[in-house]
């Protein structure tokens, strides 16, 4: 693998070009790295040395049709949640707010549940036995199964407040807790 820094025509502003776009490195020595790539294939300055095939027009049209298909479904699915949010009426039930939970949890992290779990005394239970790790996020799920809706929407607030995307922006993080407080 190339040295990040030192990737041809991407690693200072001077060399990017019009396409160039933050990439996440998803294998490697260098997962989690934020880099730039060009984006466009046709990009004279980056892919010049690149392969000279093209898709047939058969290729193009089935392309075509799967991308209106997918951004068919996408539109469905969009429409489907709007429709599901129109339901919601305050105060929430306890199945919207188990979404609201879940969405929390998809959202955060390790670290955000292994926070709450210490805050309410909660046990992780051991993945491996006789492993360090622990399941903070089973440990959490049936905590609230057991919470009053107020508790869980503190949970909520807890978990996306501990969270590290939020911590790392002071600006939100205080807007935030001045809007609770």
């Amino acid at each position: 693998m190339k040295d990040l820094g030192t990737l041809p025509g991407l690693s200072n502003k001077k060399e990017r070009c019009d396409f160039a776009v933050k990439a996440i490195v998803a294998e490697g020595r260098d997962i989690a790295t934020i880099l730039w790539i060009c984006a466009d294939k046709k990009c004279k300055k980056h892919f010049a040395h690149s392969t000279p095939y093209r898709q047939t027009p058969e290729e193009k049209a089935k392309r075509q049709k799967e991308a209106e298909a997918e951004k068919k479904a996408e539109e469905r699915e969009a429409k489907k949640l709007s429709d599901a949010l129109q339901n919601l009426k305050w105060p929430l039930t306890g199945p919207q707010l188990t979404a609201l939970f879940e969405l929390a949890l998809a959202m955060t992290g390790v670290d955000s549940w292994r926070v709450a779990c210490q805050v309410r005394k909660l046990e992780g239970t051991a993945e491996i036995k006789d492993s360090k790790y622990k399941n903070w996020e089973t440990a959490l799920r049936k905590a609230q199964a057991k919470m009053s809706p107020l508790e869980t929407v503190r949970l909520v607030f807890e978990l996306v407040t501990t969270d590290q995307t939020f911590t790392y922006d002071e600006d939100l993080r205080k807007k935030v807790l001045k809007l609770i407080a």
